[in-house]
């Protein structure tokens, strides 16, 4: 039997674009009919999932070659989950609180699962409106299918990922992906891959038109199999592996032009869907159609957006990538990157993290900057950051899956000695409350925590100090570790991500080396707050968190007076048209009168 898989055995990769980061996982089975050109209601879908971008997009290419190949046309699909996916949240056995108070919900990790708070949906669909414009340039359609639960009523459903994707690939000879890296979205896809796989040898006549299935790994710059076959110890391990591959990967990716016969701008996949009726789709094409789609999903609204100071998509991750990529920003950022008081970041973090911008073109943006002496230390050092410990990162998620947000993930000499100090005293413990509302002992925790909720994003130095408080504050490691996954998840919008989880992690020891031992930490590398103000304007850093405070503050006044007077703008083309039908039915009213007069005499 024909398979997808062999009818693009020779198809040519677009340029950039290395056979490694190509993966098939089902070859799918092609009946002779719908092996011809054109096959009625056959069509390639991508599945949209970690690169919402369509610049340096290696899925997005590949599934337009596929498609010029297969002479069919080209559907885009993301599927948008809200907070009612999330696992539901573990249940003790007796009614007492946890001794862990942070436990079930670091292990329900719900915005990992979807997002879950208004900040995250709101930047999420900010790039999806950005990504539906920017592909119907391309020619192409993109569909956002809402992904719900839904207990009781008309509309009950309880699809999962991989069931609801099996739908909008009813019809489809292959489906094209992003390689995902965490649990939830690597869990749907395998769950799609097995139901194909099982499908296939229950019964052979029914995936006579089973569609192929293929991942394309382009969020890092050297694949991850590639970089290394095994879990790395740290930066150093790893850094050389990756860095003899960047001549091979770290070059431009060829843009496809897609055949006009296969360009589905203007269409839906919708209307070439059977049975389409539970599919939900979430208008994404206006930012007046992004609050009415915000108003329809289930989040947590005491999470919110952050607009005021980031907006998310593509546009808005290219023009951050070029305000930082100077030769001043870069010699600043070689001095004044860990300095809390300034912001000498590039911000690229949460765009990576929403997949509005490619690690590749990143990093080849940056080395237009290698020849200017000014900008060769900071380059070096934000290339070290962007590139190895980011994929340090993947390479804990990758091959540490089961336990990259736990402490299991965590190297033997900080595992052995947490546990050897987990009963020492704490000099204080705060509770959720008092720590989710910047309420501690610490003026300095307190302005990182405030910075974080309000902002979306917090200095990076001050989230290393940010969570080695929290071994100290609360009862256990173990605790202090469900509290800086739980509060980092649900305020950072550059998390849940490998970065997110392996900083974490390293807070408590991963990718580093024993130090001095001490009370509580052990061996694990210590922060406090005289060290904070021996090394940084720290008064500063509180002033600053203060103003970005009074920033949302504004922004959030300027934002309601903005929806105020687009309600009031409503409101009056409302009632200026009511106004012109009532003036036009008397108008009628009173022609239709005389023309009854007339007729009378």
């Amino acid at each position: 039997m024909a398979t997808v898989r062999r009818a693009l055995e020779h198809v040519r990769l677009p340029s950039g674009l290395q056979s490694e980061r190509v993966q098939w996982l089902f070859d799918g089975a092609v009946a002779p009919k719908a092996a011809a050109a054109g096959s009625e209601g056959r069509y390639l879908l991508y599945w949209m999932q970690t690169a919402v971008r369509t610049r340096y997009n290696y899925a997005l290419e590949f599934a337009m070659e596929a498609a010029n190949e297969l002479k069919l046309p080209l559907h885009v699909l993301y599927l948008f989950p809200d907070r009612s996916v999330a696992p539901p949240l573990p249940i003790d056995g007796d009614e007492s609180p946890p001794v862990d108070e942070w436990q079930h919900e670091a292990q329900q990790d719900a915005n990992a699962h979807a997002f879950a708070t208004e900040r995250h949906a709101q930047f999420a669909l900010e790039g999806l409106a950005d990504a539906h414009r920017r592909l119907a340039g391309r020619g192409l359609s993109l569909d956002v299918i809402h992904h719900r639960h839904v207990a009781e009523g008309p509309k009950a459903t309880n699809l999962t990922r991989a069931e609801l994707l099996t739908r909008c690939a009813h019809h489809a000879a292959l489906v094209v992906t992003d390689r995902p890296y965490l649990r939830p979205w690597r869990v749907a896809l395998d769950t799609l891959v097995s139901s194909a796989e099982a499908a296939e040898d229950d019964d052979e006549d029914a995936t006579s038109n089973s569609f192929g299935i293929v991942q394309v790994e382009g969020d890092v710059v050297v694949p991850a199999a590639v970089a290394s076959g095994k879990e790395e110890y740290a930066a150093r391990t790893i850094r050389p592996k990756i860095t003899r591959q960047l001549e091979r990967y770290l070059v431009p990716l060829e843009v496809i032009l897609l055949d006009r016969a296969f360009q589905t701008a203007g269409t839906s996949l919708l209307d070439v869907l059977t049975g389409s009726a539970e599919l939900e789709s979430l208008d994404v094409t206006t930012s007046e159609a992004i609050e009415q789609t915000l108003s329809l999903l289930d989040v947590d609204r005491s999470v919110s957006s952050v607009s005021w100071r980031f907006r998310g998509g593509e546009t808005q991750a290219s023009a951050c990538a070029k305000r930082f990529l100077t030769a001043d920003k870069l010699a600043r950022y070689a001095t004044e990157r860990n300095e809390p008081s300034l912001d000498a970041g590039s911000d690229l973090s949460l765009y990576l993290r929403f997949g509005h911008i490619c690690v590749v073109r990143v990093a080849l943006a940056a080395n237009q900057l290698r020849k200017v002496s000014r900008a060769k230390e900071g380059l070096a050092s934000f290339l070290e950051e962007l590139v190895v410990r980011r994929e340090l990162a993947v390479n804990l998620v990758v091959y540490n899956a089961k336990h990259y947000d736990s402490m299991r993930c965590l190297p033997n000499y900080a595992t052995i000695t947490l546990e050897e100090h987990a009963d020492d005293p704490r000099e204080q413990l705060y509770s959720r409350r008092e720590l989710e509302a910047a309420q501690t002992g610490d003026a300095f925790w307190n302005a990182a925590q405030r910075e974080l909720a309000t902002t979306g994003k917090m200095h990076g130095y001050m989230r290393m100090y940010w969570a080695k408080k929290l071994l100290e504050w609360t009862r256990s490691p173990a605790e202090g570790f469900h509290a800086a996954l739980v509060l980092n998840n649900k305020y950072a919008l550059d998390a849940p991500d490998a970065n997110s989880y392996a900083g974490v992690a390293w807070s408590f020891g991963k990718h580093d080396q024993g130090w001095k031992e001490r009370p509580i930490f052990g061996k694990v590398r210590y922060m406090n707050e005289a060290g904070l103000k021996r090394k940084f304007r720290m008064a500063a850093y509180v002033r600053k968190v203060q103003r970005l405070e009074a920033e949302a503050a504004q922004g959030s006044r300027e934002e309601a007076a903005l929806e105020q007077e687009e309600s009031s703008r409503k409101r009056s083309e409302v009632t200026e048209t009511a106004e012109a039908e009532g003036e036009a039915q008397a108008d009628s009213s009173g022609a239709a009168a005389k023309r009854r007069r007339t007729r009378q005499k």
